[in-house]
């Protein structure tokens, strides 16, 4: 029995040695080809003139300084009545008398705003409703010409066509309710605005509210 204890202690002793030797550590009940060894480190070595350039940068940052009016140019502030326009429902509708060679022409001038949601040409129910009740007392048999305006935003090939389509479709409504008109449909596209769509350079939110519309024309 000693004879195996002393060969035991042989054998750590070598295994020891070896992976002492070795400048590694070890583990603990493990043989030492299973010891963790350490990864090797890499040192790439920085040219003077990199070292140069990242110190100049670094010293760049050290030394920005952002002012009061550095930080008041990038602010923007927008007030937001100046982006807003309201619209008056008692406004949608105006009627105006105008003189021509021929006679006086009567024009019947709708706000798209009230007539479709953005960017449609489908009529709101609401629209679609009051629309036979505009146009009840157009004299009988009368030509009527249903046209359509937008503003200045857009190209002007969306804008003669989103003004054509709406154009359509109030025409479409009152051919329902008054089989007895002439209608004669077209859009205009931002042609003949009525206001300005901007003032100063500036948007002008109310002017386009007013130059998105669909008008009815007849002679009185």
């Amino acid at each position: 029995m000693r004879q195996f204890s002393v060969i035991g202690a042989v054998v750590g002793l070598l295994i020891a040695g070896v992976a002492g030797a070795a400048g590694v550590p070890p583990a603990a009940g493990l043989p030492p080809s299973a010891a963790p060894v350490a990864p090797p480190t890499v040192s790439i070595p920085l040219s003077d003139d990199v070292r140069r350039k990242l110190d100049e940068s670094a010293a760049r940052v050290r030394a920005a300084d952002i002012t009061s009016a550095m930080h008041a140019s990038a602010v923007v502030r927008f007030n937001a009545a100046d982006s807003t326009y309201h619209l008056n429902p008692g406004g949608a509708v105006v009627h105006s008398n105008t003189t021509v060679a021929e006679g006086t022409q009567e024009t019947i001038r709708l706000v798209s705003d009230l007539l479709f949601d953005f960017g449609s040409a489908a009529l709101t129910p609401v629209a679609a409703t009051k629309l036979p009740e505009i146009v009840a007392a157009i004299p009988a048999g009368r030509a009527v010409a249903v046209n359509g305006y937008t503003d200045s935003i857009g190209t002007e090939a969306a804008n003669l066509t989103l003004t054509q389509q709406r154009a359509q479709a109030v025409a479409d409504v009152i051919a329902a309710s008054r089989s007895d008109l002439q209608l004669t449909v077209t859009g205009f596209g931002e042609a003949d605005p009525i206001a300005a769509n901007t003032v100063g350079g500036e948007d002008n939110p109310a002017g386009r509210a007013q130059n998105r519309r669909v008008e009815i024309v007849y002679d009185a």
